[in-house]
């Protein structure tokens, strides 16, 4: 996002300032500066190898930057490691699915809740009252995040939900944590056009009645373009273009870094 853009933006939750990235000799990511709008939902782009997942996951914590510095909510968070980033409010979902498929929907909902939870072990251990009232909430605003996401089936192991349940219940245990970043990892990969079309809905809700920001990677360029306020585009480490929708899927550079063919559609 140019200096010019970024004095449009009255309200940047995330920042990162010329953030790199080198593995060995090879430079993943190359001084890229990005920032995300409170209650905006920015997608990362670019073709395969150019440096997505890298930034992605230096974002939230589970890599760190050669050089550069990452802002949350004005707070420098370079150096925090990603269970910190998640108490300050930054959640993620990964294009692997990685629930736990021997619990419950429900249980799977509950453990994103463990950052936000106050009872003690000695509390849990003793059953105390808060903490029985504690459990109570918690296990109702789960089955509240359930529903949001469209899922009935509190109780089946998350194994045994079709594909595109558990993409949303992965996303329901992260609002778990009240995110108010979300980051979302390819979340429609692997969907047929059905599931995509539940999910896109889902991720602008997300923004609607939460007013959660969200940075997303998503090759699927049908949802990028339609749910969108900004698109940053990647190639080879290196920032090539960035802008509204409309814009960046005409900008010759983008399409030819993707062969004119994943900006069509």
């Amino acid at each position: 996002m140019s200096e010019a853009r970024k004095e449009e933006v009255p309200n940047i939750i995330f920042e990162a300032r010329s953030i790199t990235k080198v593995f060995g000799g090879l430079v993943a990511v190359n001084a890229v500066d990005f920032y995300i709008p409170q209650g905006g939902i920015v997608s990362l782009i670019g073709p395969n190898g150019a440096g997505k997942t890298t930034f992605f996951n230096m974002v939230s914590g589970l890599l760190r930057p050669t050089a550069g510095s990452f802002f949350f909510l004005g707070q420098d968070v370079t150096r925090l490691v990603p269970h910190r980033r998640a108490q300050m409010g930054i959640g993620r979902t990964f294009q692997n699915i990685r629930l736990f498929g021997t619990m419950s929907a429900l249980d799977n909902v509950l453990t994103g809740m463990h950052v936000r939870l106050r009872g003690g072990i000695v509390g849990s251990i003793l059953g105390t009252p808060g903490v029985r009232r504690e459990e109570k909430e918690a296990r109702e605003r789960a089955a509240d995040l359930l529903k949001f996401v469209g899922l009935r089936s509190r109780e089946t192991f998350a194994k045994n939900l079709p594909y595109g349940d558990q993409r949303r219940l992965e996303i329901a245990r992260a609002l778990a944590s009240e995110p108010k970043l979300l980051l979302l990892d390819e979340p429609t990969a692997g969907m047929n056009p059905q599931e995509t079309a539940r999910l896109t809905q889902l991720i602008g809700r997300l923004k609607e009645e939460y007013g959660i920001s969200v940075l997303l990677i998503e090759h699927e360029m049908r949802v990028v373009m339609s749910i969108s306020d900004w698109v940053t585009v990647l190639d080879h480490g290196e920032k090539i273009s960035e802008g509204a929708p409309a814009q960046v899927r005409v900008d010759p550079k983008v399409i030819e870094a993707y062969l004119g063919t994943a900006m069509t559609g």
